[in-house]
């Protein structure tokens, strides 16, 4: 948290108010993931002769599983090392849906909950944090998206959208079971880097292919860390939709 406040200049230049910082801390580790591609001599001969590099396609398959795997980090960490993401901080609250299970809502009842999650971040924060983004589980989504106002051709999210342009509204598959009990989570917050970021430090690497025998081996590596949220308050979730 941030305190103080300036003071009208006066005749008086000295004792000035004290303007701070307070807040906890905790420490977040980096822990480093491993994997490996692997082609034979043969395999390289082989799919050369039908045009086909299989050392670049592996290579490429390699790059994007990591990448996934960084998003799922990023989401909900690691539980096994207690490493957190975005999506299950434990200093971040939630907020009750007043309507419950979108599967049988009308689309007031869906607008409501949104405006609600968007609602509390500012309210709570005194307007010192405004939502800028909405991440929704893609079964949560689809509902927002196609569900539309009574007598009308709008959506639920077109209307909402209208009402708040300056917040983007997402879908993303890793918050399907991210709530607890593995239930969907709604997230939503201002996503800024001076709020929350991710350590990612080691993003991918590859290593030059090491041959055993007539098989090259590629090893792959990435460093991350989770998200280290420095103002809980400008993210809450929801869960029970």
């Amino acid at each position: 948290d941030i305190s103080g406040r300036p003071r009208r200049s006066g005749a008086q230049t000295t004792d000035l108010p004290e303007l701070n910082i307070a807040g906890g801390n905790s420490s977040a580790n980096l822990f480093s993931w491993e994997a490996a591609i692997s082609y034979t001599v043969q395999e390289l001969r082989r799919f050369a002769m039908a045009g086909f590099g299989i050392d670049s396609a592996k290579a490429m398959a390699g790059r994007k599983i990591f990448a996934l795997n960084q998003e799922i980090i990023i989401c909900t960490g690691d539980s096994d090392v207690g490493m957190t993401g975005i999506a299950n901080n434990a200093s971040v609250s939630s907020v009750t849906p007043t309507t419950g299970s979108w599967a049988s809502a009308s689309a007031d009842e869906v607008y409501a909950d949104l405006a609600k999650i968007v609602n509390a971040i500012f309210s709570d924060s005194k307007g010192v944090h405004v939502c800028n983004q909405i991440l929704l589980p893609p079964s949560l989504f689809v509902i927002a998206d196609t569900l539309r106002l009574p007598n009308t051709a709008i959506t639920v999210l077109e209307f909402f959208k209208s009402k708040n342009p300056n917040v983007d509204v997402l879908p993303w598959p890793y918050l399907e079971t991210a709530g607890a009990s593995s239930v969907p989570r709604i997230v939503a917050g201002e996503m800024a880097p001076e709020n929350a970021e991710a350590l990612a430090p080691v993003v991918f690497e590859s290593f030059a292919p090491q041959i055993v025998g007539t098989t090259y081996k590629v090893p792959m590596h990435q460093r991350l860390g989770g998200v280290v949220v420095r103002f809980p308050g400008a993210y809450r979730y929801m869960d029970g939709c």
